[in-house]
């Protein structure tokens, strides 16, 4: 009996401090902020997936080789992007570096969208992917420098199921409009779109507080 009654004031522990922990969520308009950015922000990004290789068939006229390029010179970007990550704007407080990153990423994002030839393509994308790699990293960290230990724990998996829920999301909002818009028009939506969410972020002065 005793065992059972220490389990079940376990459990309510556990139960109440869950619950508290989504409160702070909402409370900290730092924290809600980054998780309703990172959401607009993928719906914004993973329609490119969809939208290279429409730019390679209808705008640059090329074949699959093309577009293999294209995301092998954007995959490359990323992945300098994640190893430079530690040196790069390291005495730069991280929301600036936040805030920085998705601002560049964005105006790639609309270089690209504006090219007319895969060559300035290829460059905009391998930027494009080298600042949006050094951005989530910041991101990330953001995050764990403004939770404490025990919202972490429940901040950290309302974000990873906003990335993994807003990917389809995304594709179903891509295809819908695809039907009534342009992919070029498109493309620069979202590229203005993320302009504007990363704009927005500076009107928070708690935001423009974090250090790190």
């Amino acid at each position: 009996k005793h065992m059972a009654n220490l389990e079940e004031f376990t459990t309510q522990q556990v139960k109440e401090k869950r619950v508290g922990n989504l409160k702070i969520l909402f409370e900290n308009k730092v924290i809600l902020m980054i998780i309703i950015m990172i959401y607009i922000c993928n719906i914004s990004m993973f329609p490119l997936q969809a939208i290279i290789p429409l730019f390679v068939k209808n705008i640059f006229h090329g074949k699959f080789f093309d577009f293999a390029t294209l995301q092998v010179i954007r995959s490359a970007g990323a992945f300098l992007g994640c190893l430079l990550v530690g040196i790069m704007l390291s005495r730069i407080a991280l929301w600036k570096k936040v805030f920085s990153t998705q601002l560049i990423t964005a105006l790639f994002y609309l270089a690209f969208s504006l090219s007319k030839n895969a060559y300035s393509s290829s460059i905009f994308l391998g930027f494009l992917g080298f600042f949006s790699a050094m951005s989530s990293v910041y991101v990330f960290s953001l995050i764990q420098k403004i939770s404490s230990r025990d919202s972490l724990s429940t901040v950290m998996p309302i974000v990873s199921f906003s990335i993994t829920c807003s990917q389809p999301i995304a594709m179903l909002i891509f295809g819908a409009l695809l039907t009534k818009i342009s992919f070029i028009n498109l493309a620069i939506a979202y590229s203005i779109i993320l302009i504007v969410t990363a704009l927005i972020t500076l009107t928070l002065p708690e935001y423009r507080k974090v250090e790190g």
